[in-house]
């Protein structure tokens, strides 16, 4: 899952997302 972080709705989900793809190994 390489996604590059989207910048568009600035919500929860995207802090969960980010956090997830830092605990993967980014």
């Amino acid at each position: 899952m390489k996604k590059k972080k989207p910048r568009k709705r600035s919500g929860k989900h995207q802090l969960v997302w980010s956090a997830k793809v830092v605990t993967t190994g980014r």
